[in-house]
C-alpha cells in the first residue's frame, strides 16, 4: 500500500474544515483534506445560502480580500426576547457588554417603527447589533479551500476514509487504499463523526434541523439592509430568520433542539 506523510490531517472540509485547512496552510507545515463528497455541497450542515454572523473577525475579512470572492455582507441582526435571564436577548446584552460591541437596545414599539414588517409581543425587546451581517457559506468554503490550495495544501474531494489509526506518536489514516501517516488529526466531519471514529468514547447524536423558505412581500425587494433576528420564545424555544440578500425570500428555522420533540435524526 503506498503511503504518504502529512503534518496535519483534516477530514471534513465544509465551514470549519475549510478554515482550519486554510490557517494551518499559512504555517508552511505539509497539510491534507478529506471529504467524501465535493466541497462545498448540500450534503453537511454548511449549505443553505445564508448564515447569520455576529461580529467579523479580521482572519475572515483577510479571507475574503485575498481570495477575491464576495461571502459577507453586512445587515443588522436583532436578537429577541424576554428581558430577563436566559433569553436571546439578555445573553446578547451580556456579551455585547463585555466585550464592548456596538448594539442598541429597541422596544417592540420601536421595533415595529424601524422595521414595519416585524411584529413582536409587547414585552418582547431586541439587542440589535450593527456591525452583524450574513455569510454566504458556499462561497466562503470555495474562498477557504483556494486560498489553502494556493499555499500546497493537498485537498482530496470524493475521498471515503476506510480506517483511522492511532500510533501513539500520530494518526494512519487509510482512504481510498492509500496509507497517510500524519502527526496531528482534526475530524470536522459532522454527521458521520461516529463512523470515522467507531472508537470515540463520547456519544454523538445527530438532529435533522428543518429550515422554511417563505416568499416575501414584493414590497421587501427594494428594501436594503433587511435583518436578520434571532428570537427565544418564553417557552424556551429558540428561532431564527434570515432575509435573502434580494429580500425575495425569508429564511427560518428552530435553532433549539428537545429530543421530545424531535421527529427523526
Amino acid at each position: 500500500m503506498e503511503t504518504k506523510l502529512t503534518d496535519f490531517a483534516v477530514i471534513g472540509l465544509g465551514g470549519m474544515g475549510s478554515a482550519a485547512l486554510y490557517h494551518l496552510s499559512l504555517t508552511g507545515a505539509r497539510v491534507t483534506g478529506f471529504d467524501q463528497f465535493d466541497p462545498p455541497h448540500d450534503l453537511g450542515s454548511s449549505h443553505g445560502q445564508t448564515r447569520i454572523y455576529r461580529k467579523l473577525g479580521k482572519l475572515i475579512l483577510e479571507t475574503e480580500k485575498y481570495s477575491g470572492i464576495n461571502f459577507f455582507f453586512r445587515r443588522p441582526c436583532l436578537s429577541v426576547g424576554a428581558d430577563k435571564p436566559g433569553t436571546v436577548f439578555s445573553g446578547a446584552l451580556e456579551s455585547a457588554k463585555i466585550y464592548n460591541l456596538k448594539h442598541r437596545v429597541a422596544d417592540a414599539v420601536s421595533i415595529k417603527n424601524d422595521f414595519p414588517f416585524i411584529r413582536l409581543p409587547k414585552h418582547y425587546k431586541a439587542c440589535i447589533d450593527p456591525e452583524a451581517g450574513i455569510m454566504i457559506p458556499e462561497e466562503c468554503i470555495r474562498a477557504h479551500l483556494k486560498l489553502a490550495e494556493a499555499n500546497a495544501a493537498v485537498v482530496h474531494r470524493q475521498t471515503l476514509i476506510q480506517e483511522i489509526n492511532d500510533t501513539g506518536n500520530g494518526f494512519e489514516i487509510i482512504a481510498n487504499n492509500i496509507k497517510y501517516n500524519a502527526r496531528t488529526l482534526i475530524v470536522t466531519a459532522g454527521a458521520w463523526t461516529s463512523k470515522i471514529l467507531p472508537r470515540l468514547p463520547v456519544k454523538l447524536t445527530v438532529t435533522r434541523e428543518v429550515m422554511t423558505f417563505l416568499e416575501t412581500d414584493k414590497s421587501l425587494h427594494s428594501v436594503k439592509g433587511l435583518p436578520s433576528v434571532i428570537m427565544s420564545e418564553d417557552n424556551g424555544d429558540e428561532f431564527y430568520g434570515i432575509f435573502a440578500l434580494d429580500g425575495t425570500h425569508f429564511k427560518g428555522g428552530n435553532h433549539s433542539f428537545n429530543p421530545k420533540k424531535q421527529g427523526r435524526p
